[in-house]
């Protein structure tokens, strides 16, 4: 009876000291301001395999906005690299915590795309970057 007290009392300080520090990494939208921001296409390879989904990025920040490190924390494999590349890219206004979260969103729209123009980026402030791409390319 005393072990499983034990690890019953284990169990509950170990949840509230995780909890305490997912609670703490929270990054409140208020605190994220987009300086710059650099628009991107939809990955090629992605689109002609028809890949959608939502990649979250957190950002680390210098002391003066700029985009030092970026990690994805969520997101479809052939997705990530083209997100981490462009939130390097990100300027934001610094913060105390020194991080930011941008969230990209990757969808096909109906239709189809003119020859040369494959899609739209569209920023949504305070973090939201939507890209999206046709169904099929018209070609001349």
């Amino acid at each position: 009876m005393k072990i499983i007290t034990l690890l019953f009392l284990i169990l509950i300080f170990s949840g509230v000291t995780l909890g305490l520090g997912a609670a703490q990494d929270v990054i409140d939208d208020k605190d994220i301001n987009v300086v710059y921001f650099e628009e991107m296409e939809y990955p090629s390879v992605a689109r002609q395999t028809r890949v959608q989904g939502v990649v979250v990025v957190r950002a680390e920040l210098d002391e003066k906005g700029n985009v030092v490190s970026s990690v994805a924390i969520s997101g479809a494999k052939a997705l990530v690299p083209s997100c981490l590349s462009n939130a390097k890219k990100w300027r934001f206004q610094p913060n105390v915590a020194k991080k930011a979260i941008i969230v990209y969103e990757f969808s096909f729209a109906g239709g189809t795309c003119i020859s040369g123009i494959n899609g739209q980026f569209i920023f949504v402030s305070p973090n939201i970057a939507t890209v999206r791409s046709c169904q099929r390319v018209a070609t001349p």
